[in-house]
């Protein structure tokens, strides 16, 4: 039997591959489907102190914390896996893409970088690493390091479609072009390409979402608009990404946006 739950997360949303504690997850545009498969597939993986049912029971826990969006108490059962998996390089690296997905998604994203660099890349199964570099790319944006995030989710993408090219399936292909966009949206905005940077958030808030995410991609689409003088339009933007997520930090970006658009009139 199979449980469902929806997610609502960051920008890059959170991804278990199904060999990570039991768990698969089919991420949309920062809206999970968590499917907790059955725990015979955890008898893959001899944890040695923890033992099948202890990891799946934890594995459960943490899918219950992040869908009721208790993020600290989420983290503390990634950190309980990670000492179940200390043997197992490949599912901490899986783990290590996840934890920060959890980080960003509470504007840790200083934190989730640092996880993030911490991690090889070799040691994450090919499905993983066009996440790992967007997500990589999105937290260098966040933090500062716009070029450097440009340079990584064009990488991203290009690993995307080696991937398609060779009929290689990626984790949550859908979600991730939406990701993708937004990433290379924000990244664009940030190092002045206005113009460029529209175009791809237009096309990432087409692609649908829950409304934290489309709140961030709204407030960036403003910010590109602005510059570009299209006032009405960025007006629309931020309003937006108000309606989305009245309580989140963007919310409170996009006020200033509105408010600096008064210039332009």
């Amino acid at each position: 039997m199979r449980l469902r739950l929806r997610l609502r997360l960051g920008q890059f949303g959170i991804l278990f591959g199904a060999g990570v504690a039991g768990l698969s997850v089919a991420q949309t545009t920062g809206l999970g489907l968590v499917t907790i498969l059955p725990a015979t597939l955890v008898a893959l993986w001899g944890m040695r102190a923890w033992g099948r049912r202890a990891v799946a029971a934890e594995s459960e826990r943490l899918v219950r914390a992040i869908a009721a969006e208790r993020t600290g108490e989420a983290l503390e059962h990634v950190a309980s896996l990670k000492e179940a998996y200390a043997d197992y390089p490949a599912m901490l690296t899986q783990l290590g893409v996840n934890e920060a997905a959890l980080l960003t998604s509470v504007g840790r994203n200083g934190d989730a970088l640092r996880v993030l660099e911490a991690i090889d890349r070799e040691k994450l199964a090919a499905p993983w690493r066009p996440w790992h570099a967007n997500n990589l790319a999105y937290c260098l944006a966040e933090e500062g390091h716009a070029e450097r995030g440009l340079t990584l989710v064009r990488e991203s993408i290009a690993l995307s479609e080696s991937a398609a090219s060779s009929g290689e399936k990626i984790v949550g292909q859908d979600a991730l072009e939406a990701s993708q966009l937004g990433t290379l949206g924000i990244c664009l905005v940030k190092t002045g390409a206005h113009e460029e940077a529209r175009v791809h958030l237009e096309r990432s808030l087409d692609l649908g979402g829950p409304p934290s995410v489309r709140a961030i991609r709204a407030y960036y689409l403003g910010e590109a608009l602005r510059p570009l003088g299209r006032v009405d339009e960025a007006k629309a933007a931020f309003e937006l990404a108000l309606r989305e997520a009245p309580e989140s930090t963007w919310a409170t970006r996009a006020r200033e946006g509105l408010e600096k658009l008064t210039a332009y009139r």
